[in-house]
């Protein structure tokens, strides 16, 4: 039988800690914080973005090596090559902001998680830090939702949404 100090309260605290984790680390991850549409020789092809990964993107290939680069629409997901290719500062932020808050939410729920089955893992004081880091995380996530449309005015938003896009402005998106 699993050894544990936890109440009621405690487990049902435990098994929300995990599930906020896994929903804030599956939110940061996927590229579906804003759609658009990208459209390159009567083609049209919905396009996604988050703060550090795109889905169906504009780029360039070379078909041989007698042919000059044409634009294509990459139809695939990944993240930027490198943190500077980022199109805009508030999603670099965002981007740490986010990536901070969903690792301080994945922490508490190891914690939690592991005095479900060890004993004294949780008293008093180590609820109220555990508590302080999950209030941290939320405000974290939060202020990087807040920042991350402030980034909507870059060249590749425009380019999905329409030259009207800006901050807190999808432009032709509706």
């Amino acid at each position: 039988m699993v050894s544990s100090s936890l109440t009621t309260t405690g487990y049902a605290w435990s098994t929300l800690s995990a599930l906020t984790a896994a929903i804030a680390a599956f939110g940061f991850y996927m590229p579906y914080w804003l759609k658009g549409e990208l459209t390159l020789h009567q083609q049209t092809i919905p396009a996604y973005f988050n703060s550090f990964r795109r889905c169906n993107y504009p780029g360039a290939i070379q078909p041989t090596s007698y042919e000059s680069f044409r634009q294509v629409i990459i139809t695939k997901c990944g993240r930027y090559a490198t943190f500077d290719d980022i199109p805009t500062l508030w999603w670099k932020i965002t981007t740490i902001v986010v990536g901070i808050g969903a690792s301080l939410t994945i922490f508490t729920a190891i914690i939690t998680l592991s005095a479900c089955c060890t004993r004294d893992v949780i008293t008093r004081t180590t609820a109220r830090i555990i508590g302080i880091f999950q209030i941290l995380a939320a405000m974290f996530i939060c202020v990087g939702c807040l920042m991350y449309p402030l980034g909507w005015g870059n060249k590749e938003a425009k380019e999905a949404c329409g030259r009207q896009a800006g901050p807190y402005s999808l432009g032709d998106n509706k």
